[in-house]
């Protein structure tokens, strides 16, 4: 008989500082899957929120300050994005801490 296929769901909160910022969430995914007794699968990391990413990457100290730079030089605040109206947006806001 085969084993069934388990599958697990678990949310890690972050909060960051920065309105720009990379957090390292390495260790958290870990123990989660070390947690989950799973030990061989696929372990899927996503993002809900529309300005946030997941990128896989060494975090090498240098590399981490040279991404935020260039974020930052690429998508400038005050530089006229649609998106910085629903930023300011008390609902928009309030969503954030909940």
């Amino acid at each position: 008989m085969r084993d069934k296929m388990k599958i697990l769901f678990e949310d890690v909160h972050v909060s960051t500082r920065n309105r720009t910022e990379i957090v390292d969430v390495t260790a958290n995914i870990e123990e989660i899957v070390r947690r989950s007794g799973i030990t061989n699968g696929v372990c899927v990391v996503d993002t809900v929120h529309s300005t946030a990413a997941v990128i896989v990457n060494e975090h090498e100290a240098g590399l981490v300050k040279d991404i935020v730079k260039k974020v930052q030089q690429d998508f400038p605040r005050g530089a006229g994005w649609l998106h910085d109206r629903v930023i300011t947006m008390p609902m928009h806001t309030s969503h954030h801490l909940t």
